[in-house]
């Protein structure tokens, strides 16, 4: 199992180099055995792990679980959110 959550606010100017490293990150559970991911689907870091992780089960046989914090998270009108 692996869990993850970082930060909310990514800086624009960051944005590329933080995806390119939770990816990275992500390879590396994978490849050492991790099929079981966690992440909290909040803004910013949280997200961009969600998707990476989405975009690893497309080749892999892993699982992602949504730690929803609370009844109304679901509800939220964020697009990146919502696509996820």
């Amino acid at each position: 199992m692996c869990c993850f959550t970082g930060h909310r606010e990514i800086p624009e100017d960051k944005r590329d180099y933080v995806a390119i490293e939770i990816e990275k990150a992500v390879m590396k559970a994978v490849n050492s055995g991790y099929d079981y991911f966690i992440s909290g689907f909040a803004n910013g870091t949280d997200l961009e792990f969600s998707n990476s992780v989405i975009n690893y089960r497309l080749t892999h046989d892993i699982k992602l679980e949504a730690a929803i914090p609370w009844e109304g998270w679901l509800k939220k009108k964020d697009q990146y959110f919502q696509s996820l």
